[in-house]
Parts: C-alpha cells; sequence; structure tokens
C-alpha cells in the first residue's frame, strides 16, 4: 500500500480494476486508460440460421484463464453433441481438448474472420476465472459481433455488460459445462 499511495498515479485498464484497487487502498491517486486493440478486428457476417452451433474460445488457456473448464467442455460436447467447441490458442499442458473439440493453436488477430468462418464458430466464451484488468480476447471477441460469454468479473464482465453482443454470465456456471453449452445453443437461436 506504501508504494501505491507514494505514486504519482495508478493507471488503470478498466473501472472494474479501478474499483477494486480503491476499495483496498482508498485515496490512491488513480487514472483510467483502457488499452487500445493493436489489431482492428472486422465485425463477422452471421452464421447462418441452419449453422450449427460452435462455441469457439478464443485465447491460450492457463490455469487461471479457464484450461480446467475448457477441458471439461470438451468431455461434455463428447455426451452432447447439441453443440462442438473449437480453442483458437494453446492450453496449459497439464490440460487436453478431448475429441470432438478441435484445437486450433496459436493464431494471429488479423485471422479472426477466417478462422471463425474455418471452424463455424457461433457464438464465443472467454473462460477466463479471475477478473482481468482489461481483457484483449473479450474485446477481440466482442469486435466480432457474434454473441461472447464471460463470467461477470472485472474487465471482462465490464467489456460484455458494456457490449450489445456481450452476455456476462454468473462464475458458477465454471462449475456446469453443460449450462454453458446451453447458453452457447440458446445464443445461437436467439440469432436465428
Amino acid at each position: 500500500g506504501r508504494l501505491l499511495y507514494a505514486a504519482d498515479r495508478v493507471e488503470h485498464f478498466s473501472r472494474a480494476s479501478q474499483d477494486l484497487t480503491e476499495a483496498a487502498y482508498p485515496g490512491t491517486p488513480s487514472d483510467l486508460r483502457p488499452h487500445a486493440l493493436p489489431v482492428a478486428v472486422p465485425p463477422l457476417p452471421r452464421p447462418a440460421p441452419e449453422a450449427p452451433c460452435v462455441l469457439g474460445i478464443l485465447g491460450s488457456l492457463a490455469p487461471h484463464k479457464g484450461a480446467a473448464l475448457a477441458e471439461a467442455l470438451s468431455r461434455e460436447t463428447a455426451r452432447n453433441r447439441d453443440c462442438s467447441l473449437v480453442l483458437l490458442g494453446e492450453i496449459d499442458p497439464a490440460h487436453r481438448l478431448h475429441a470432438p473439440a478441435r484445437h486450433h493453436g496459436r493464431y494471429d488477430v488479423g485471422d479472426l474472420p477466417r478462422l471463425a468462418a474455418r471452424y463455424g464458430v457461433t457464438c464465443w466464451l472467454i473462460p477466463s476465472l479471475w477478473p482481468e484488468t482489461f481483457s484483449f480476447t473479450t474485446h477481440e471477441a466482442l469486435a466480432t459481433g457474434l454473441p461472447v460469454m464471460v463470467f461477470d468479473l472485472g474487465g471482462q464482465g465490464e467489456a460484455a455488460r458494456a457490449a450489445p453482443n456481450g452476455h456476462p454470465v454468473p462464475l458458477n456456471l465454471a462449475g456446469d459445462p453443460g449450462g454453458l453449452l446451453a447458453r452457447a445453443c440458446a445464443l445461437h437461436e436467439d440469432q436465428r
């Protein structure tokens, strides 16, 4: 706390992160300066009404970024074929996706339109389980115009609440992969 109070300025990338700091250290010299996306992401065309539900997970997943949840979702898609799953990004080596889920691996942000079309993504999930200070992947997914689910935490929840295609969901759904897939299907149905 002494460092924060001694600082000329404490820079925050989302109001959510600024609120957390101010709650813990009231009166710190605080500025709000959100990031800008380094690469513009164009809006994507809406999937065809008859297209199957495909939940896209965007970003590289460590444990706190939802690696175990992605693995659980992949197991659920093997049981419940209503919605399939694709990960655009990497996953912590302690976790893996199970078939029929697909794992694309690393991607360039500029390739999102091509990759979303290739895999038939109908909605996104940013599975981060902690309050992000900004969340580039949330902003990239929102820029596509497709529905985006995030847990209602930190910068990712703030961004989703501010966007017409954002869908913040309660954190308790992290323990309910079937419930998340059902929401993905419902979001796809709403687009038809």
